[in-house]
């Protein structure tokens, strides 16, 4: 009954509309109109159509107050961190491409593979997040919601786990034969990342999927990345805060 009350007063205050001339459209006095909103007496379902209309609401509106609207600000901040990762990791990418045109370079075959195997994948990972977020922000789209929503989001953290997992071995491998490379460079013998730089068992199998597969990787982390996004949080909401009663004091 309270509730009422003031979600009538709120979409009053809202309209800019006092209590006498609210009594005075719906033909009643200005004290049943204050009782109304104290919470005093509480209008019938015909009243409450009739109060909606003059009010100009959806008679929802007083039965359940005004929705709540979405904290944009926060979810602006939110956004930025993001497109700021995502902006680095791609300027890291472009900006290393000169690193791997020198084949004479003991770390040639470190920058040749951290390139597309790391740096190219996080950034469409942090890119696909970013985008779908800024559609969420812009285009009122929301993540998904339903039981298997966690699911989803459990199956894409796993793949992302997995590649972690298979690529740490491979690019510390990668790295302690750079490193052995650069040594040998130092030390003044013929050296060659080929003919240095050998795998086998299970390392040399990722080498070979690498090699062949590795444009499909952008794509994937993309929707990995949108995925994690869909699969997320909802916006939070900021409570809606009407504007105060002038004559609120003169009405009581």
């Amino acid at each position: 009954m309270r509730d009422i009350g003031k979600n009538i007063r709120d979409a009053r205050v809202r309209g800019g509309i006092t209590q006498d001339q609210l009594a005075e459209r719906l033909h009643i006095s200005r004290q049943t109109v204050s009782h109304y909103e104290t919470g005093h007496t509480r209008p019938d379902i015909d009243m409450l159509e009739q109060i909606a209309q003059m009010l100009e609401v959806d008679m929802t509106v007083l039965l359940y107050g005004t929705p709540p609207r979405p904290d944009h600000q926060r979810e602006i901040r939110r956004l930025l961190p993001g497109i700021g990762v995502t902006a680095v990791l791609l300027a890291a990418y472009g900006g290393s491409a000169g690193l791997t045109v020198d084949f004479s370079s003991a770390f040639y075959g470190l920058f040749a593979y951290l390139r597309p195997l790391i740096l190219l994948p996080c950034a469409c990972l942090g890119l696909g997040w970013s985008v779908f977020q800024a559609c969420g922000l812009f285009l009122k789209a929301r993540p998904l919601s339903g039981p298997f929503r966690r699911w989803l989001r459990l199956a894409l953290i796993s793949l992302l786990l997995i590649y972690a997992v298979l690529m740490v071995p491979f690019l510390g491998h990668l790295f302690c034969s750079s490193l052995e490379l650069w040594q040998l460079r130092q030390s003044g013998a013929s050296y060659s990342f080929s003919s240095n730089f050998r795998l086998s068992g299970v390392l040399g199998f990722l080498f070979h999927l690498a090699t062949i597969y590795w444009k499909l990787l952008p794509p994937v982390f993309f929707g990995i990345g949108a995925g994690l996004w869909i699969t997320g949080r909802r916006f939070q909401a900021a409570p809606e805060t009407p504007p105060a009663d002038p004559a609120a004091a003169s009405e009581k």
